[in-house]
């Protein structure tokens, strides 16, 4: 979720509140709460840091290369979870992670892709949210 939606949120009830309060001629206590979350608001605004995990999609080949993949990602990743896993036809599988990575280092994907028997790695910045096109039943 964007940090700027709940700062709006905020914004929209306190000026409901400024409203009722100057409405009913508290006028001192309108202008004295809006310094006062002004305040608190700009102070918060450059502390809230929002950090969108990345979706990590491995596939592979061979079961037996589970364990150096966990061993690479949790060595690079401050914090992981297996969010699905995949057995194909063909002895292929496919694993995905939600996963949060120390630093913005992104460079362990390559050691992911350098590992015998991953076929592709694939990461995706994930905030939370999919979307999906669904065709029209009337267009092709």
């Amino acid at each position: 979720m964007n940090g700027s939606i709940s700062l709006d949120i905020v914004y929209i009830f306190w000026a409901i509140v400024v409203g009722i309060l100057c409405g009913a001629g508290f006028i001192a206590l309108a202008v004295g709460g809006s310094f006062l979350i002004g305040l608190v608001l700009f102070v918060f605004v450059n502390k809230i840091k929002i950090e969108n995990p990345y979706l990590l999609v491995i596939r592979y080949n061979e079961n037996s290369i589970e364990n150096s993949l966990e061993h690479v990602i949790s060595g690079h990743a401050k914090k992981h979870s297996l969010k699905s896993k995949s057995v194909m036809p063909g002895n292929d599988f496919e694993v995905t992670y939600e996963i949060r990575v120390k630093e913005n280092d992104l460079s362990f994907i390559n050691h992911i892709s350098a590992i015998e028997g991953v076929k592709s790695a694939i990461m995706l910045s994930y905030d939370g949210n999919f979307t999906a096109l669904i065709p029209h039943p009337c267009r092709s």
